[in-house]
C-alpha cells in the first residue's frame, strides 16, 4: 500500500512538473512570436476607432434599419437569381423581387448602408466570457446581411447605369468585412472572407454591366490592394 502511495504522489508531482514546463515552454513561444500575446492584451493594442468613423457601429446600426425587411425570403429567391450572370441584365421579376424587399427596409436604411464606403475601420463591441469560448458574436453574423443589402443596390444601381454609385457600394461590402480585421476569433476571419468573395462578385458584375469613372476604379482598386496586403489567415488562426 506505500509503495501504491508514493508512487501515486511521485506521479502526481512530475505531472503538475511537466505540465509548468509544457506551460512555459508555449509562453516563450508565443513570446517570440509577439511579446503581448495573452488575450485582453491584444484587445487593447489595436488603435481606438472614433464611433463616427466606426464601421462596425455603422454596421449595428444599419442592420437594425433593415432587419424588418427579411431581404431575401421571397419565395423561390434562390431559383429567381440562380443563373444570372454578370454580362446578363436582370429581367422584371428579379429586379421587382429586390424592389419589393428594399420597399420594407426603414426609412435612411440603404443611405445608411452606403455610407460604409467611405468607412475601412472597425472595432465591434464584444463581451468575452470567461472561458471565451463561450463568447457570443451575433453583431458580426448580422454583418452578412448588411453586405446582402450592398450587393442588391449595387445590382439595381449598375442596372440603371449608375455606375460609379454602384462602385461605391461594392467598395461598402468590402469594408463590411474589414470591419473585423483586428477582432480575436477564427469566425470573424471567414465572414470577413465571405464578404470578401461577395465584393468581387458583385464588382465582377457592376464592370461588366457599365463603365465606371476613373476615380470610381481607382477607388476600388485601392481598397482591394489594401485589402490584400494584409495576413489576415495569421492574425484569424493566431
Amino acid at each position: 500500500v506505500g509503495s501504491l502511495v508514493l508512487g501515486t504522489v511521485g506521479w502526481w508531482i512530475w505531472s503538475q512538473v511537466a505540465m509548468q514546463n509544457a506551460w512555459d515552454a508555449a509562453v516563450a513561444e508565443a513570446e517570440q512570436d509577439i511579446p503581448r500575446w495573452r488575450l485582453m492584451e491584444l484587445e487593447a493594442d489595436p488603435p481606438t476607432v472614433p464611433d463616427a468613423e466606426n464601421s462596425a457601429l455603422q454596421i449595428i446600426k444599419v442592420y437594425r434599419l433593415i432587419r424588418v425587411a427579411n431581404l431575401g425570403a421571397s419565395k423561390n429567391f434562390e431559383q429567381i437569381f440562380e443563373k444570372l450572370t454578370p454580362t446578363t441584365q436582370l429581367n422584371s421579376q428579379q429586379i421587382n423581387v429586390i424592389r419589393v424587399d428594399f420597399a420594407k427596409i426603414l426609412p435612411g436604411g440603404l443611405d445608411e448602408a452606403r455610407k460604409l464606403k467611405d468607412m475601412p475601420r472597425g472595432r465591434f463591441p464584444i463581451k468575452y466570457s470567461d472561458d471565451f469560448i463561450s463568447s457570443l458574436i451575433p453583431e458580426h453574423q448580422n454583418a452578412r446581411g448588411v453586405g446582402y443589402l450592398l450587393q442588391h443596390d449595387a445590382y439595381l444601381l449598375a442596372q440603371d447605369r449608375k455606375d460609379d454609385a454602384a462602385m461605391g457600394s461594392c467598395r461598402a461590402i468590402l469594408n463590411t468585412g474589414r470591419s473585423m480585421q483586428d477582432d480575436l476569433f477564427l469566425i470573424s476571419l471567414l465572414i470577413r472572407i465571405a464578404l470578401h468573395a461577395m465584393c468581387c462578385d458583385t464588382l465582377e458584375r457592376v464592370l461588366a454591366q457599365g463603365t465606371p469613372s476613373e476615380d470610381a476604379r481607382h477607388k476600388v482598386q485601392t481598397a482591394l490592394e489594401q485589402e490584400a496586403e494584409g495576413n489576415s489567415l495569421y492574425h484569424g488562426m493566431r
